[in-house]
């Protein structure tokens, strides 16, 4: 592992074990957000009306409909330089003519180093060093359940049941979380969605005793598609402002803020090639997308400063 790495995994070390409670309740749930996320579509350009058909139960499952067929995908991601991977299986499709979908998703951290005491400083700030006492690994399994139904003419709502389970390297706790999320076909071709992530707040109950609150997360979302036929292509592009209930929350360089800016557009030629591009918290996205047959294959790569890039692979198969 390169020292980016190793930056990357002490970060994600305070993430999995923070000592002090209170960092342990403002950040034990942010392994669900959608800093990472599912899908290589979504990876590269947005994902509340864009996500490829294995991912929309995870962005908003309002997009899920009954009579397109179905899907299976699988999706590997290595992130920060390697210091995290997720592997994502899914299914969608149809069930008594309900649009359905599940999807089990596994996040790791591998030996990753432990840390309860500073030396060399007081604190970070006065030149403190993590104290390296134990080493570890740790995973995250999520379990999901969607589906969606049409509420009125061009409006469609969905929900999706999460079951969690977090295994530490002397812990582990678990929790039950919802989703829910709206798509309204406003025009021919201009969408819009509302997500409301965690709806109700999510607990993560921890053997220990310990508790982890996951604050609501709202997100609204348009996407406009527009037909190329004299180039045998289409231009998509989506645009989502996302933010948390309980208010304003630091973003990474320390200021408070209230909502995020994701965006991004698609063009696809020959129904067979796609290129990608956006930007999520001020940070570039691109990805790409081949589809030959019944199967298509995806690829989407989002940088992180200072701790290294994200690379995430999609191999998909539409169902008979």
């Amino acid at each position: 592992m390169n020292g980016r790495g190793w930056s990357a995994a002490l970060a994600l070390a305070a993430l999995f074990t923070g000592g002090e409670a209170t960092a342990r309740e403002r950040h034990g749930g942010d392994f669900l957000r959608a800093e990472l996320g599912a899908g290589t579509v979504a990876g590269g350009l947005g994902g509340l009306l864009l996500a490829d058909p294995g991912s929309r139960a995870w962005w908003n499952p309002a997009q899920l409909e009954a009579g397109v067929g179905g899907w299976l995908s699988f999706q590997h991601q290595e992130a920060f330089d390697g210091a995290l991977s997720q592997d994502w299986l899914s299914w969608s499709g149809e069930l008594r003519g309900q649009a359905v979908a599940a999807y089990l998703l596994r996040q790791a951290v591998p030996d990753i180093p432990i840390s309860q005491a500073l030396e060399g400083g007081a604190t970070l700030e006065e030149g403190g060093r993590p104290w390296v006492t134990a080493r570890a690994d740790a995973a995250d399994w999520i379990l999901g359940l969607a589906a969606a139904r049409p509420l009125a003419p061009g409006l469609r709502g969905g929900l999706t049941l999460k079951l969690l389970h977090r295994d530490l390297a002397t812990v582990s706790g678990s929790g039950l979380g919802l989703d829910a999320g709206l798509r309204w076909q406003a025009r021919r071709r201009l969408a819009l969605a509302l997500s409301l992530r965690d709806l109700t707040g999510t607990w993560v109950f921890w053997r220990d005793g310990e508790q982890d609150w996951i604050a609501p997360e709202w997100a609204l979302g348009a996407a406009w598609e527009q037909p190329l036929p004299r180039w045998r292509s289409q231009f998509k592009a989506e645009l989502d402002l996302r933010g948390e209930l309980e208010g304003a929350v630091p973003d990474r360089d320390g200021a408070w803020r209230r909502a995020w800016l994701h965006g991004g557009a698609e063009w696809r030629l020959l129904e067979r090639l796609a290129l990608r591009g956006g930007w999520a918290e001020g940070d570039p996205s691109a990805g790409a997308g081949l589809s030959l047959g019944r199967w298509s294959v995806d690829y989407a790569w989002r940088p992180h400063p200072e701790l290294g890039a994200s690379h995430l692979v999609t191999l998909a198969a539409r169902l008979p």
